[in-house]
């Protein structure tokens, strides 16, 4: 493979990461502008967002940490900034946004009433995943104060499959909506865990296949 076809796949490669990690944006913003618009809005666009106005730091929290470790995250995969300071330097502001994003996460789902079409599971799930999130960033945080690079990336990498959990939730609900319809509280808790599950598991092969290209090219020893 040529180094211009090479570095026109990871250009592509990051573009889409930044486009999956702002994909829950939309609905968010979507909600917003109703709500704000002179426009009549459905009565369940307005139970639904009037929780996020009783109290809207932690939203607002959750939102700017979310979309700061999106656009970061997909940029710390550029070999080309890895090769300078800006890694370090934008590594640290995305540890702290991934942190804001998950506290803020947990916290939402502790103290927001949630909606009748969320079912027992979520609850559970969101815990998981948030409380995931955070071990993830500080054990990656430590790896790299440490100088165990190996063991950093593995655990950000992690930690960003976990944060880009919404996006892959997205393009799993929607087609089912469209197919299937509205799903009941039990399947749609399900099919939101795997977005989750599905972000891990890409991940771990892709730490996987990097560790087998690693072996194989370590020199042969008699």
């Amino acid at each position: 493979m040529s180094s211009s076809t090479s570095t026109t796949g990871n250009r592509l490669s990051l573009a889409a990461l930044i486009v999956l990690g702002l994909l829950p944006l939309l609905p968010a913003i979507g909600r917003m502008v109703l709500r704000f618009a002179d426009v009549e809005v459905p009565p369940e666009v307005v139970a639904d967002t009037a929780r996020f106005f009783t109290m809207p730091v932690p939203v607002v929290l959750h939102i700017v940490g979310g979309c700061l470790f999106s656009l970061l995250g997909a940029l710390q995969f550029s070999p080309a900034l890895r090769r300078h300071s800006w890694h370090r330097m934008s590594g640290r502001i995305l540890v702290v946004s991934g942190l804001v994003a998950a506290l803020s996460a947990l916290w939402l789902t502790q103290f927001y009433q949630h909606p009748p079409s969320e079912g027992p599971l979520l609850y559970w799930f969101r815990i998981l995943a948030g409380s995931a999130m955070v071990f993830f960033l500080l054990r990656g945080f430590l790896a790299a104060r440490a100088r165990r690079f190996d063991r950093h990336m593995a655990h950000m990498t992690r930690a960003y499959a976990v944060g880009l959990g919404a996006s892959t939730q997205m393009l799993i609900g929607i087609p089912w909506l469209l197919l299937f319809g509205e799903p009941s509280p039990i399947v749609g808790d399900l099919l939101l865990a795997m977005g989750w599950v599905i972000n891990l598991a890409v991940a771990q092969w892709a730490l996987g296949r990097r560790q087998g290209h690693r072996l194989r090219a370590l020199p042969a020893t008699a």
